[in-house]
């Protein structure tokens, strides 16, 4: 089953579990940025969120190497608000999709479904691609 990883202070809830849940995605939880970047590195991920906190920073340290781990995997970013520093830090990093709390189910099924889409294969193909 596909998993998709959250890299947040809490466990997904709201729109974001519901959207998940409905894409058949298995969740990954964690609120470490080490342990999100061995997620990306040992498991065959889908789709992977990171938390931005209201402070603007919050996920944002462990993008270089999530991207750097994965760099085919999709990383949606959940802030906790908008913010022009935020946006400017994120454009230096590989980002499927900027998504603003509070977030709308629709939206957020509609960018897991562009980015399983984008990804063209299943998780097990991609991984098996990514090491060839």
């Amino acid at each position: 089953r596909p998993r998709a990883l959250v890299y947040t202070r809490r466990p997904p809830a709201g729109a974001l579990a519901d959207a998940i849940a409905r894409a058949g995605l298995e969740v990954e939880w964690t609120d470490s940025g080490p342990a999100a970047i061995g997620e990306a590195v040992d498991r065959n991920l889908a789709v992977c969120f990171a938390g931005v906190g209201a402070d603007g920073d919050e996920g944002l340290d462990y993008l270089p190497c999530l991207n750097q781990a994965d760099p085919a995997l999709p990383l949606i970013i959940v802030a906790a608000r908008d913010s022009v520093e935020t946006q400017r830090r994120l454009r230096s990093h590989r980002v499927f999709y900027y998504l603003v709390e509070p977030l709308d189910l629709a939206e957020v099924q509609a960018v897991i479904a562009a980015a399983l889409r984008g990804r063209g294969c299943a998780p097990a193909r991609r991984k098996a691609a990514l090491q060839a």
